[in-house]
């Protein structure tokens, strides 16, 4: 497979999806491994390429596997941080608890942060929470909270369908909506 093929391809889908396409760097070596590439992005481009939870990245590893499956060849691609973000923060949480043994306590704290990040994922997905534009007073936590009811009543229901398309039926028929309130 030429370099220039893998390198250009990789350039193209990069460049489409930044603000900054100048900015673009894309390096490649082989070795008995593969094709390695490294990627370099503007600063201000690196969460568009990387992507929420990093579906972005994701898929763009998987275009470049199939790119290099068509080719015989063994694509990597590593997406390295530009050094205007490369900053590192620490963060110190302190618990207090009557266990003695550190596994139960991070295992406690990984259990209530995975609840969190569930109820909270669930919210921006089904109520598109992430992208409101509530503001002003109290609006933003009022709303949170109706949202916290709506699920807790749309994961009452037993529908084989998601909590988003539990609640767009309750939207579109009257009959659903009141199934789900008398429950």
């Amino acid at each position: 497979m030429s370099a220039q093929n893998d390198t250009e391809f990789l350039e193209f889908i990069i460049k489409s999806l930044v603000e900054n396409p100048d900015a673009v760097k894309v390096s490649r070596r082989v070795d008995d491994m593969g094709v390695f590439i490294e990627l370099v992005v503007d600063p201000i481009d690196m969460g568009k390429i990387i992507g929420r939870n990093g579906h972005t990245a994701q898929a763009i590893r998987t275009v470049m596997k199939a790119f290099g499956k068509k080719h015989q060849a063994n694509i990597s691609i590593q997406i390295k941080e530009p050094e205007a973000t490369a900053k590192k923060e620490n963060e110190t949480s302190y618990y207090i608890s009557t266990l003695n043994e550190a596994g139960s306590i991070a295992y406690g704290v990984r259990k209530h942060w995975g609840i969190e990040n569930k109820v909270h994922w669930t919210l921006d997905v089904a109520f598109n929470e992430d992208m409101s534009r509530k503001r002003i007073g109290n609006a933003a936590q009022n709303y949170s909270n109706l949202n916290r009811i709506a699920l807790n009543l749309l994961k009452k229901d037993d529908a084989k369908v998601g909590i988003k398309s539990r609640r767009k039926m309750a939207g579109w028929g009257n009959d659903y909506l009141l199934k789900l309130i008398s429950n």
